[in-house]
């Protein structure tokens, strides 16, 4: 326990003694043609390549709430004829529009008189999200 204290401090003391070293070896990596486009492309590849049933679990963890919510829904719709038809066409469409509708008041609360720019990116990404998972049945 005392030894891996000991080895942590020492090394953030070289880390912050040499900064000014390291900072300039990040910017001459940094400086070869492609590196910022394949370093975090390998870095990402290899998050994926660790985490990927920590991924699977979340998103089959993400399609039991959505399928959980749905058939909610579908109990309080007052059509039963193709009814769950419905909940899936009310719930994309409030998956899609509240988040951006909360980030527009919220930049309106805030004083902007612009939306930010990626407002509508979220609500799509949400809603594409959502589609392919709800898509998705188990066998």
């Amino acid at each position: 326990m005392y030894i891996t204290m000991v080895l942590v401090v020492l090394c953030t003391a070289i880390v912050v003694l040499f900064s000014q070293e390291f900072a300039g070896l990040f910017k001459k990596i940094f400086a070869i043609p492609g590196v910022k486009l394949l370093l975090p492309l390998a870095f990402a590849s290899w998050v994926i390549e660790t985490y990927e049933n920590w991924g699977l679990w979340l998103l089959l963890w993400c399609k039991d709430g959505l399928h959980t919510l749905m058939h909610r829904l579908d109990v309080y719709l007052p059509t039963h004829v193709s009814s769950l038809s419905l909940a899936h066409i009310i719930h994309l469409f409030l998956l899609a529009s509240l988040p951006a509708c909360l980030l527009l008041a919220l930049a309106k609360g805030r004083g902007r008189y612009e939306p930010w720019p990626c407002t509508y990116q979220v609500g799509a990404a949400i809603w594409i999200v959502a589609a392919v998972l709800l898509t998705v049945h188990r066998p």
